[in-house]
Order: structure tokens, then C-alpha cells, then sequence
């Protein structure tokens, strides 16, 4: 271990990593905000007022520091800003250091950071848009199974990763990893279709929308296919908890979803859509649309279950069998399909 890293400069690490958090925070705060309405998340680069449009100063811009100071509103109109944005920076930084905290000088914390970044924006354009984009899922998928695939270049700092992304592939060969990453974002995916059949069996109705099945697939490339059977029952348990009680004291707003879950505008039908894309006054309508209603859905459920999952690593997996095979896999299907008694 190159001598920088050393248990005496730990501490500093791990303020890097909360501040970073905190910049990176700041940063989803505008891919939350952007991405659902189809603009881009760096042009124009400079964040802006969503009541008047003015365009934000850097100096207005400090994570955590600026909502202080400026009183939570607007410099240029006086509109308030949530304080979501600022929930979301802390959170964020406090999300990082723990990954950090949990993983140390190792290339799983970077991997898990970019987990937990994915998760972050993932769960709150749900909360605001009922989607998840699939620059998120789709791509976060795609990312998982790419910086998974690369952990045996990297040698024994990579080993807790390994150790998560079990699956039916040797973990020690080159090509393993990179195979239980990919079988784990299928098992994802499948898993959760299956739980969506069931209850479109069961409710004669649409039970698990398309982006939670992607946003699994995502979960499966970094957690594996048996890190995907702890968050599904996580988020059932969570669902529980949280969701029965507010149910049964209705308090989810009945408000239709969108059909899609890619990175498209979602636009008030009332409203043409403006040919330019960063006309403020159809940017700022479309965002009014899509805040109007909304429930909690399922995705909020699975990205917290997903977090613990991730977060509680050692505990959860230090007694799941490492060395399952395909051989295993084929005498488990065998046994479910009544081919071995």
C-alpha cells in the first residue's frame, strides 16, 4: 500500500470524502431537477432560479454554506428555495464518508460511491416524476458490469467487491467478476418481473413499473444476484412499514404516472412544447406539471433497502456461500421444476 495511505492519514481521507459528497450533492440536485424535463445536465452549465430563471452565482452556489446565507431564497426575486436542495448535499456527503468508513482505501468505495450516486438521483425523480430515467438504471447497469469487469486488474483491493458480486462464475479467474456482474444484473431484472407477474396475476393489475425492473438490473450488476434477493426483501419490509400506514390514512394523491421512463421531457398537455428546449417559461411549466401530484412509489423502497444492503456488506454476506457454481444453479432449477426429487 503506497505509504499515503496510511491508518494516521485516515481521517483526513474520510473529510475528502464527506466534502466531495457534498460538491457531488450539490450536482444531483441539478440531474433531479434537469433530467426528468429532458435538458441537459451541463447545459447551460449554471444552475438557475426555477421562479424567475436568473441564473445562479457561483459564489451563491457553496453546498450547504449558500442556502444559509442567502435565507433559503432566491438573491435576484426573493422566490424561497427547498430545503431539499440542502437535505440532498448533506446527504449525499454523509452517504460518501460512510461508504468510505465502510470499504477504506479500497477500489469498492469507488465503485459504491458511483452506486450510491445512481440510488440518490434514482429515488428522488421517482418521489418528483414517478420515472426513473434509464441514464440512471440502464446506464448505471451498464457501469456496474464495466467497473466490476475491471476488478482483477487491480488485485487484492478489490476483494470485499468480489466478495459482493457473487454468482456462478469463479470469482479469482479475470473473467468472472465481470460474468457475476452480468448474471446478477439479469437475475435483477428477472427477479423483479417475476414479482410484477405475480401481482398483475393476483390484482388484475399493473403491480412494478418498468423502471423499477431496470433500476434491479442496476442493483443486480453491483450487488449480485444474492445481494438482489436481500434488497427485494428489504424494500418489502420497508413498503410495510411506511407505505401500509400512509395507505390506510390515505394520504398518496391519486395522480396517473408517465408511461415512460427514459430521459424524455414530460410536458403539460396544455402547453405546446416551446422549439427551444431552455425557453424558460416552458421549462418552468413542464416543471409545475410534474410536481403537481404524486405518491411514493416502490423505487424510494428498493433504493433504501438497496443502501443498507450495500452499507451492511460484511455482515450480510460474510455467511453467504462464496462458491456457488453453475452446476448448483442448474440442480436448483432442476429441484423447482421437479426434475430431482
Amino acid at each position: 500500500m503506497s505509504a499515503i495511505f496510511v491508518p494516521e492519514l485516515f481521517p483526513y481521507f474520510a473529510a475528502i470524502a464527506f466534502l466531495y459528497g457534498l460538491m457531488l450533492g450539490s450536482f444531483f440536485n441539478v440531474c433531479i431537477y434537469r433530467i426528468p424535463l429532458g435538458l441537459s445536465v451541463n447545459n447551460p452549465r449554471r444552475s438557475f432560479c426555477f421562479a424567475c430563471g436568473a441564473p445562479i452565482r457561483w459564489t451563491d452556489n457553496l453546498p450547504l454554506l449558500s442556502y444559509w446565507l442567502l435565507k433559503g431564497r432566491c438573491r435576484d426575486c426573493g422566490a424561497p428555495f427547498s430545503m431539499r436542495y440542502f437535505l440532498i448535499e448533506l446527504l449525499t456527503g454523509l452517504l460518501f464518508l460512510a461508504v468510505f468508513l465502510v470499504f477504506g482505501y479500497a477500489y469498492a468505495t469507488f465503485v459504491f460511491t458511483v452506486f450510491i450516486s445512481i440510488l440518490i438521483i434514482s429515488t428522488f425523480t421517482d418521489l418528483d416524476h414517478w420515472i426513473i430515467p434509464d441514464s440512471m438504471s440502464l446506464g448505471g447497469a451498464a457501469a456496474g458490469i464495466g467497473l466490476v469487469a475491471i476488478a482483477p486488474v487491480l488485485g487484492g483491493v478489490s476483494e470485499k467487491l468480489i466478495s459482493a458480486v457473487n454468482g456462478p462464475a469463479p470469482p479469482t479467474t479475470w473473467w468472472g467478476p465481470g460474468v457475476n456482474a452480468l448474471f446478477g444484473a439479469g437475475f435483477g431484472y428477472g427477479l423483479l418481473w417475476g414479482v410484477g407477474w405475480l401481482g398483475r396475476l393476483l390484482f388484475r393489475k399493473e403491480a412494478m413499473g418498468m423502471g423499477d425492473l431496470k433500476l434491479f438490473a442496476c442493483i443486480g450488476a453491483f450487488l449480485g444476484w444474492n445481494g438482489c434477493l436481500f434488497v427485494l426483501m428489504g424494500a418489502s419490509a420497508i413498503g410495510t412499514v411506511i407505505g401500509v400506514p400512509m395507505l390506510i390514512w390515505n394520504r398518496f394523491p391519486v395522480r396517473k404516472a408517465p408511461e415512460s421512463s427514459c430521459d424524455w421531457p414530460v410536458t403539460n398537455p396544455a402547453t405546446p412544447t416551446s422549439p427551444d428546449p431552455y425557453d424558460m417559461e416552458d421549462v418552468l411549466a413542464r416543471s409545475a406539471a410534474t410536481r403537481s401530484h404524486h405518491h411514493l412509489p416502490f423505487g424510494p423502497y428498493i433504493a433504501l433497502a438497496a443502501l443498507l444492503v450495500t452499507l451492511g456488506h460484511d455482515p450480510i454476506f460474510r455467511w453467504w456461500p462464496q462458491d456457488l457454481t453453475w452446476n448448483d444453479f442448474r440442480l436448483l432449477i432442476q429441484m423447482l421444476t421437479g426434475g430431482v426429487e
